[in-house]
């Protein structure tokens, strides 16, 4: 497989068969407990760069090109960033290589989440209380609506 394979288009990833990466809404969401997590653009970004490139150990200095301003980068910077997305996944898929660089070595495998017609999963969409809500009360109105007018059917 090749590092090119999924640059072209919009891909939601599985990792560790337990945690969805939809980079398309920076949402990281935990399968078991169905919560999700909205993360920074730029730790979006990295994560997503890092699952792509994954068959190979991606140099700092590539990094720093790539994500950040070299005129005002602190090496300190890329470091936070890595460990906040270590944090955020709640284990350690992406190995340090002693002066060189990360790799990434957690399990991933490329998903296809059910899609409404705005392009946005599903699952992301009903996590929102307003249109779970809004559903409900719709719901509702067209049952007394259906009582009104059709008392017994």
């Amino acid at each position: 497989m090749t590092d090119q394979i999924y640059k072209s288009q919009d891909f939601d990833f599985r990792i560790n068969g337990k945690i969805d990466f939809i980079p398309s809404r920076n949402i990281l969401r935990d399968r078991n407990s169905q919560s999700g997590s909205r993360i920074e653009p730029l730790l979006t970004h990295l994560l997503k760069f890092l699952i792509e490139h994954r068959s190979r150990t991606i140099t700092r200095e590539e990094l720093h090109e790539k994500f950040w301003n070299p005129d005002v980068f602190a090496d300190e910077a890329l470091t936070k960033a890595i460990s906040k997305i270590r944090k955020l996944l709640g284990t350690n898929c992406i190995e340090t290589v002693s002066k060189a660089g990360y790799r990434w070595v957690g399990n991933v495998e490329v998903i296809d989440l059910p899609r409404n017609t705005n392009g946005r999963p599903i699952a992301a969409v009903l996590s929102n209380k307003r249109v779970v809500w809004s559903l409900g009360l719709l719901l509702m109105i067209l049952s007394v609506i259906k009582g009104i007018f059709f008392p017994h059917h």
